[in-house]
């Protein structure tokens, strides 16, 4: 099976799920940016003047020697199937996918089915989309049914989450510790401040307590604020963005992993965050939200702890609990440990989205 994957730029190949497709399914790989933009979806209305005529049917040629390209290069490798990663590139690939003849699979991720603004941007184009696509995987059952609410047949969805590269291994995290850690892109969909603020309510029960937050963003500078205005400086470290074996190394020096993700102001929402499936492949025991896919993998009070967006008083009393009971982190932990490792590793995830294609492809 020749598979295809479609990103939206070259740069976009170091994401580690892009990544992970590619090399395990063997496919090629082909960028958005060398596609055509979608001149009805860029350029809507009729041009105002001669110039902007001459320039619309300019681009509207150019597009047209993409599309061909994009053409051309399917049939002289033969393309089975492609895969196409997130809406945007789905719907930008489909024409040339029509025109050569190639069934077409597309992979939402999480931002490309929730921001307000993409789906005003593309919802017509998702729904032709839906139309021709052969599949379409979601990685959560929120995303699933905000797919159907977009249009989406329900039997051409496959919820898939992306998976964790790597196994449990005998080392578990320090139960006995009193560090909570916290790993991801200070943006509003991950409330950074709502965690801190749920902290600073958890150390004062458990006093000595720290919070380690890696990573940066827009908010980080906010949240520097927050930990200077409460006096924090002693008991939370911001060491910015880490490379991934120095993640691993902070959840097994932590207690807890805590994440409060909560639905942003433009629709913005997590698909299931990969942090929280790390953490509970190490056997962390995680305090989260109800939010997008957590819950698909977190049964509050069994194999995690969640609460409502927004609530830090309950996710306050969570760490509490957990920073001074060890042994009920460690059961969640262990829970946490036996469910990803049967049910979120890469091998799993490759194996049913490998499915989804070969169905599509017609080699099932």
């Amino acid at each position: 099976m020749n598979i295809c994957v479609i990103s939206a730029g070259s740069t976009a190949y170091s994401e580690t799920f892009i990544k992970a497709h590619i090399e395990h399914l063997k496919a090629k790989h082909f960028a958005l940016e060398s596609l055509p933009v979608l001149l009805d979806v860029y350029y809507p209305g009729a041009p105002a003047s001669a110039a902007d005529k001459a320039r619309s049917a300019f681009r509207k040629l150019r597009e047209g020697f993409k599309l061909n390209r994009f053409v051309k290069y399917l049939k002289s490798n033969s393309i089975d199937v492609v895969l196409a990663e997130y809406g945007q590139s789905g719907a930008k690939a489909m024409n040339g996918c029509i025109k050569a003849g190639v069934p077409l699979v597309v992979h939402f991720h999480g931002f490309d089915a929730y921001i307000e603004d993409v789906i005003q941007q593309f919802g017509a184009k998702y729904k032709e989309l839906f139309a021709y696509a052969s599949g379409i995987i979601a990685v959560s059952q929120a995303m699933k049914q905000k797919l159907i609410g977009l249009g989406c047949p329900e039997n051409k969805i496959s919820v898939i989450p992306c998976g964790v590269s790597f196994a449990p291994g005998p080392e578990k995290p320090a139960y006995n510790s009193r560090q909570v850690f916290a790993a991801g892109r200070f943006v509003e969909k991950k409330a950074p401040y709502l965690t801190l603020l749920a902290f600073n309510k958890a150390l004062k029960h458990a006093p000595g307590s720290k919070l380690v937050m890696a990573g940066s963003g827009p908010l980080l500078p906010v949240v520097k604020n927050m930990v200077k205005s409460l006096k924090l400086e002693d008991s939370v470290s911001l060491p910015g963005s880490q490379p991934h074996a120095a993640i691993q190394k902070y959840m097994m020096e932590s207690a807890v992993f805590v994440q409060h993700s909560i639905i942003a102001d433009n629709g913005d929402s997590e698909g299931l965050p990969v942090g929280v499936m790390e953490a509970m492949m190490l056997g962390m025991p995680v305090v989260s939200t109800y939010h997008a896919g957590i819950p698909d993998v977190i049964k509050s009070g069994e194999t995690g702890f969640l609460c409502k967006e927004g609530d830090i008083d309950t996710m306050a009393d969570f760490m509490t609990d957990l920073l001074l009971n060890p042994d009920k982190g460690r059961e969640a932990g262990c829970k946490a440990s036996e469910f990803a490792a049967a049910n979120l590793t890469q091998d799993i995830a490759i194996g049913k989205l490998r499915a989804v294609l070969q169905k599509a492809a017609g080699k099932s």
